[in-house]
């Protein structure tokens, strides 16, 4: 709600009809961040800093999809990271687990430092930021029409990895991604970049996906080779939409294929889950951290949360919140996803796992999730999820610092996007949260 006073003409209402200072904020609560809105209330203070409430110390630096279509680097510890989708919507506050980015950072924003066969790699024109630059491919030659790219590190056997990037037409429709590891014949699929289409998944693939974007798409495949090694994840140009791997072609009957911004990524686990989101991280990082400012921190509160999934499959091994002594603990409490992909409340004691309650709840791509939990002083947990509720004494979560999205345990953290969350200063009840999340959060 909003008053609009027009010319200067005094406010002749009544003053009790205006909305309070802290409104939408609930009356009760201490705090309120609403990201889609870039709104931020404390009971002092109502501004558009989040900083207000959360710490962003361990965010790290993100290449963010803008309202134009183009890309933002987000340093890191930045708190302003909001993401938009190809239409321009706001999707909230960008939060990625943690990677091992193993694609030079040349790479990254300069195709021409990858290995060009049967291909001419062109330098597209400059833009404002030098990741939205594109590069065009075009086929040489009539063997194959490959662009490899190199990592930085050998990858043990069978562990899963992915392989993203930006593609759109410049003439031509059908393209391929590959792992590049030598003798794994089948671990490919094919995309038709003009009507963003899956059109093959070889056999060593363990899926394959298409996100569109402004101007083109981002492909991705994820895969686990039986062979340890170097890896050179390739992007090729191929005569159809049923190409066998690195299929030769002759020249004539391909065209160009413009592309940016790839990226390689692998986890020690093979799980059902999907990758994360396809955009660069810095080398070797941790998972991003979003924990409550020191003000905040009680020993009763509630906190209720509202977030959007990752299009990506459900991601990892996502963590909605975590209770932890600091950032570096090895005991608290996490509702998480399990590699079965349903959310678990689990305890962890000196890095020792057990499962407290199993939800039936399994996230979905792009969903919006809400839930809210509440922390007593007396050790008493009382967890909302849809029509699913736990409430237990759990003495991990005595004095614990809470973690919105995210944990302080490395390569644990949720992919998606924060899009709001409302924190009060005691203890809600079940029966009180449930109303909570029924009038929406």
């Amino acid at each position: 709600m909003s008053v609009v006073l027009r010319s200067n003409m005094p406010y002749r209402g009544a003053l009790a009809d205006l909305p309070p200072l802290n409104a939408p904020m609930p009356a009760d609560a201490a705090w309120y961040a609403d990201f889609l809105n870039d709104l931020f209330i404390t009971t002092a203070v109502r501004g558009t800093d989040p900083t207000q409430m959360f710490n962003f110390s361990a965010m790290r630096e993100r290449y963010l999809r803008n309202a134009a279509g183009g890309y933002t680097l987000a340093a890191a510890a930045a708190a302003v990271r909001s993401e938009y989708n190809a239409s321009g919507q706001k999707l909230g506050l960008l939060v990625e687990g943690g990677s091992n980015q193993l694609l030079p950072a040349a790479m990254r924003t300069d195709l021409s430092q990858a290995t060009a066969t049967g291909l001419a790699v062109a330098t597209g024109a400059a833009p404002d930021q030098v990741w939205d630059r594109w590069y065009s491919l075009t086929p040489t030659g009539d063997a194959g029409h490959d662009l490899r790219f190199a990592s930085e590190a050998a990858v043990a056997a069978s562990h899963r990895r992915t392989f993203a990037i930006e593609l759109k037409s410049a003439g031509h429709r059908f393209v391929q991604l590959s792992s590049g590891m030598p003798g794994e014949a089948t671990d490919f699929a094919n995309f038709d970049v003009v009507n963003k289409l899956v059109t093959l998944n070889g056999g060593g693939v363990t899926f394959a996906g298409v996100l569109p974007t402004a101007e083109g798409c981002i492909c991705y495949i994820q895969y686990s080779s039986a062979i340890a090694g170097i890896e050179a994840p390739t992007v090729s140009l191929i005569a159809s939409a049923a190409s066998a791997r690195q299929e030769a072609a002759a020249a004539s009957a391909l065209g160009p294929v413009q592309a940016r911004l790839p990226k390689l990524w692998t986890n020690a686990t093979m799980t059902r889950v999907a990758p994360r989101s396809p955009l660069p991280v810095n080398a070797s990082v941790l998972s991003d951290r979003l924990n409550l400012a020191a003000p905040f921190i009680v020993t009763d509160y509630t906190i209720a949360l509202r977030a959007r999934c990752s299009p990506w499959l459900n991601t990892w091994q996502p963590v909605l919140f975590a209770l932890a002594s600091g950032q570096s603990a090895t005991t608290g409490v996490s509702l998480r996803a399990t590699t079965a992909g349903n959310l678990a409340l689990v305890s962890r004691v000196s890095n020792t796992i057990s499962v407290l309650h199993e939800f039936s709840r399994v996230l979905q791509p792009s969903e919006i999730v809400t839930a809210a939990f509440s922390v007593a002083s007396d050790g008493t947990l009382r967890l909302v999820m849809g029509s699913e509720t736990y409430e237990g004494m759990v003495p991990q979560a005595v004095g614990a610092q809470p973690f919105v999205l995210s944990s302080p345990v490395e390569m644990e953290a949720f992919d998606g996007h924060l899009q709001r969350a409302i924190g009060w200063t005691h203890a809600k009840t079940i029966a009180q949260m449930q109303a909570l999340l029924s009038e929406g959060v």
